[in-house]
């Protein structure tokens, strides 16, 4: 199967690639897309250093840190060259081990050769995979960004070949544990001992190191090295050929159909005939000391034949010409550009340089869309990591576009791209939704993206941030019964607590980051949508098919988004959830006001369940957008009525207080729905001034009898009246009341459901009368 049929064929959760060379243009337009067609997500790439500063130089490659991380490895004494493929899901593993790097030739352009396995008849080598991956994270020669890619994508693998059996005669070898030598020495001698030995390789030590060593190990004599007719690619490393001379190293031709392909070779294979049968690797080991011998991080599919059957058939043939090898004077250390790793965790970047550099003080700067930002200095420790805040780019990061850190010291650079954590959250976490939330993080959304996101949220409201508080207690002031005191509890700040699809309940910084900043776009205010068909209708000019067309469409979108977060707000305020999404409701609610501009009757009824579900606690953003809302619904409706149902409201929750600092800007788009009938100081005043009938029954029972009542002009206009009076002037009246929580139906001393009337009175006003025999005055404790 090509591995881009391969790559769309199925919905992969996990991908991982691991090269040498890279170039992010290629995988960006060619590998993401396939990928995105199948419906897989955020893809891992492994690279040696060398990969990453040719990326770096890249700068058409803009989803880098964002739709796929790239992390570089670093093989101390030599390089990291493994060329794997991993693709997994829930039921099912691929894995492509071979010699292409992830380049347009090493995909391609290049001849090269891969090994495509499963689980179904190679479950050995699959494992051999896993251990190979976990041997990274421990090997003391190999240097790697934290990350628990590796660790997840191994153990896919050991779950995809647990309980399976194979043959045992394809294998996966690597160096990170032994040498790629020592096992062919082994299998070798299993097999009766090697009688020929022959090289398919692009690079060769000039001096033939790699070869002589084999043989010497393998104690075979008859060693030969395939010509390619095309000529090979060139590299910085090694040459085409050696200068061994035919008697050590013979060239000779092979009669297999892969002799007539016309491409550059890069393939990497080596074919030892047995006394008792035939090994045959393929992978990324050149024909080196380096690759065999084991400073360089290889890994390649070893076959096990128990005969000879198939072996090459191979003729003497002139040997090619030498090429010199290269020398860009990228091999000096000094002169090259370092290599660091670096991540945005919330505002804070974290990461550290993984190849030749010292501690101590450097400069950072940034660069973004272009921009270069200047980011202050930094430490780097003696393990050579570093953190510093980075607030100016938490909302730039949503943009596309790639992100590259740089550090400076002297006359030495190290640069690395900028992994944004949250991004690669909500990828992992959200599919084929997170397009359609990145764009709205970054202000390209179009009416289709918002229906899409209504849709995504309501088919699981458990995929949004529930707000999940410590500690609970009263949430306005309470009124004390006469045996009883009344405390609240100390009341910390609010957070976010992922709650994803599998329900694990575990918490991702990455994930509230891009909660967070979606939670802030829909508070913010970018007008309605205007499409080129919305502009047309407004200027008189008739439309063409195609405007039109698009006009239905995004009025279709719109209609779909409004009944989405209709039907989205029933199940987020159900009873179970404690008003724990009241926050992104609102939220949503605001911005699709903005945006959208849903019919008047429909937002009010959208506000009224909101807070009317307010959580049990009220503080931090949502207390600052509920103080709003209602400086702004008083300032458009200034009654008396109005200003006394927004103090009862802000009473309960506790926010009275907090009254002074109401914003009425902070949710803009509201004014589109309530445009002031009086200015906001005027709304602040009226608020601040205004007293409601649960206040004025506070001040009659706080008022000693021998005082006179102030006056309160709501009690004074209920029919209950002399009864409040009667509290005034005698005290052993009060042991009659009867003090009830909210909500109550029924008479806590006779134990009879109240009339409607009565309930509702309770409600609405805090007090009531009993209706039934015992005629007790009802009064709730909140206020």
């Amino acid at each position: 199967m090509n591995p881009l049929e391969l790559a769309k064929s199925a919905p992969w959760n996990s991908v991982l690639f691991t090269t040498y060379s890279l170039s992010l243009s290629f995988f960006e337009a060619v590998v993401i897309d396939a990928l995105i067609r199948g419906g897989a997500r955020n893809p891992t790439i492994l690279s040696d250093p060398e990969g990453v500063r040719a990326g770096l130089s890249e700068l058409g490659a803009r989803l880098v840190g964002r739709d796929y991380e790239l992390l570089p490895v670093e093989r101390v004494g030599g390089v990291f060259h493994p060329k794997l493929s991993v693709f997994l899901n829930d039921s099912d593993a691929h894995l492509l081990v071979g010699s292409g790097n992830l380049t347009f030739g090493g995909w391609g352009g290049n001849f090269e050769l891969v090994e495509h396995l499963h689980p179904s008849f190679a479950p050995e080598a699959i494992a051999d995979a896993a251990e190979f991956l976990e041997l990274l994270e421990i090997d003391e020669r190999i240097r790697l960004p934290a990350t628990n890619r590796i660790a997840q994508t191994a153990d896919g693998l050991r779950r995809a070949s647990q309980g399976k059996t194979g043959s045992g005669r394809i294998r996966l070898v690597h160096n990170a544990a032994g040498t790629i030598a020592e096992r062919l020495q082994q299998e070798a001698d299993e097999l009766g001992g090697a009688e020929r030995i022959c090289f398919m390789s692009p690079f060769y030590d000039v001096k033939g190191a790699g070869v002589t060593r084999l043989s010497k190990l393998l104690n075979c004599f008859d060693v030969s090295g395939y010509v390619h007719d095309a000529g090979t690619v060139r590299g910085f490393a090694g040459g085409n050929w050696s200068i061994l001379n035919e008697e050590v190293l013979a060239p000779v031709e092979i009669d297999q159909k892969f002799a007539a392909d016309s491409r550059l070779l890069h393939a990497k294979s080596i074919e030892i005939l047995c006394r008792n049968g035939r090994l045959l690797l393929s992978g990324s080991a050149n024909a080196t000391s380096a690759a065999l011998f084991g400073s360089n991080m290889e890994a390649g599919i070893l076959r096990i034949e128990p005969n000879r059957h198939g072996a090459w058939s191979i003729a003497h043939c002139p040997a090619p010409v030498r090429s010199a090898i290269e020398d860009d004077d990228q091999n000096v250390d000094e002169e090259q550009v370092q290599i660091l790793t670096a991540e945005l965790v919330g505002t804070t970047i974290q990461g550290s340089v993984l190849t030749s550099w010292t501690s101590g003080p450097a400069s950072m700067t940034c660069e973004i869309e272009g921009e270069l930002i200047d980011l202050g200095e930094i430490e780097v420790d003696k393990n050579m990591a570093f953190s510093q805040r980075a607030e100016q780019l938490a909302e730039r990061v949503w943009s596309r576009g790639r992100v590259v850190i740089r550090l400076k010291a002297d006359d030495k650079v190290a640069e690395g791209f900028l992994m944004i954590t949250a991004v690669a959250a909500l990828m992992q976490r959200a599919g084929q939704a997170a397009s359609r939330i990145l764009s709205v993080l970054a202000g390209t959304e179009t009416p289709e993206d918002v229906a899409a996101i209504m849709a995504w949220f309501h088919e699981d409201p458990s995929r949004m941030p529930r707000a999940q508080f410590k500690a609970a207690g009263t949430k306005g002031e309470a009124l004390v019964a006469p045996d009883e005191i009344v405390t609240a509890d100390m009341i910390e700040r609010a957070h976010f607590l992922e709650k994803g699809s599998s329900g694990s309940g575990e918490r991702s910084a990455g994930w509230q980051s891009a909660m967070a900043a979606l939670l802030k776009a829909f508070r913010s205010s970018r007008g309605p949508f205007r499409s080129e068909a919305m502009a047309s209708d407004d200027t008189g000019e008739s439309l063409s098919e195609d405007a039109t067309r698009d006009m239905t469409r995004d009025e279709r979108a719109n209609e779909k988004a409004i009944d989405s977060f209709s039907k989205l707000l029933d199940a987020a305020l159900e009873k179970k959830n404690e008003g724990r999404f009241a926050e992104m409701m609102l939220g949503i609610a605001h911005y699709l006001v903005d945006r959208i501009r849903p019919p008047n009757d429909r937002v009010k009824i959208w506000l009224d369940k909101i807070l009317r579900d307010l959580p049990e606690i009220v503080e931090g953003d949502l207390a600052e957008d509920v103080l709003a809302l209602e400086l702004v619904r008083v300032a458009h409706s200034p009654s008396a009525d109005t200003a006394r149902k927004a103090r009862r409201l802000l009473r309960r929750n506790g926010l009275l207080s907090q009254l002074e600092n109401a914003d009425a800007d902070r949710l803009p788009a509201f004014h589109v729905y309530f445009p002031p009938g009086i200015d906001f100081e005027k709304a602040r005043e009226m608020l601040a001034s205004v007293r409601t009938h649960r206040e004025e029954i506070h001040t009659l029972l706080e008022c000693p009898g021998d005082r006179e009542l102030p006056a309160l002009p709501l009690l004074e206009g209920s029919e209950h009246w002399p009864v409040f009076q009667r509290l005034h002037e005698d005290p052993e009246a009060r042991e009659r009341i009867e003090f009830v929580d909210d909500p109550v139906t029924g008479c806590p001393k006779c134990h009879l459901v109240l009339p409607t009337g009565n309930a509702q009175e309770l409600l609405q006003f805090g007090f009531t009368r009993c209706a039934n025999r015992c005629r007790r005055l009802i009064i709730s404790r909140e206020l």
